[in-house]
């Protein structure tokens, strides 16, 4: 238990998200002690509204189309740039492409590259700076966002999944696509293995403040 009462007080967005949960106002409460007073079943990550009180930001790239270059693969990728001080965790892809039956990889990568785009739209309205209702909707994810085309292979990225079962002229999710969790310093990047093609590509996943000690 003095393990768990030390993680709550690291984690000082849950805390405060348990406190805002339960209406709690007094400062001095330790929310560690509200098992004595409250069924312990509350599960903080239950609503999606409450992701606002965990300080993490809902996003979604895109779509992003790249257009087909000779002897190129299209790509569409997003960076966590080094000095963000915040953790991207990107939970998904859709994607669209020109020909079937053609592969679609997904790589981490270390490497900033291609045109950027205005892409990580916040889709918690909370996080608007602007709250006229005529006014442009200007909340970004402070994630780096970029597309373009190069002839394969990506320099060092790494492979880490492919979906091969593709229908062309149609959005579809990419298939077990795995959770992607960015430190700064590094992206994940969705190409065609087949050069000359359109790509078109939306993320989603949302970000969060690093804490201090979430890196070693």
């Amino acid at each position: 238990m003095a393990q768990q009462h030390n993680e709550l007080r690291r984690a000082g967005e849950i805390d405060h998200a348990v406190r805002a949960i339960v209406g709690e106002t007094d400062s001095d409460a330790k929310v560690e002690r509200f098992g004595e007073t409250l069924t312990p079943v509350l599960n903080v990550w239950q609503l999606a509204e409450w992701s606002f009180l965990r300080n993490e930001v809902l996003w979604s790239v895109g779509p992003q189309s790249s257009a087909a270059v000779a002897l190129q693969s299209s790509f569409v990728q997003v960076f966590n740039p080094l000095g963000s001080n915040r953790i991207e965790v990107v939970t998904g892809a859709v994607f669209k492409t020109t020909v079937g039956g053609t592969d679609i990889n997904l790589a981490l990568t270390d490497t900033i590259r291609g045109a950027s785009f205005d892409g990580a739209v916040a889709l918690d309205t909370r996080f608007e700076e602007n709250v006229a209702p005529t006014g442009a909707i200007t909340a970004r994810d402070p994630l780096s966002c970029s597309f373009g085309s190069l002839v394969p292979p990506f320099g060092s990225d790494l492979l880490i999944a492919q979906d091969d079962q593709v229908t062309a002229g149609i959005f579809q999710p990419f298939r077990n696509f795995p959770t992607i969790i960015l430190a700064p310093g590094f992206g994940c990047v969705l190409s065609n293995s087949t050069v000359n093609l359109v790509l078109a590509v939306q993320f989603s996943g949302y970000g969060r403040p690093m804490r201090k000690d979430e890196l070693g």
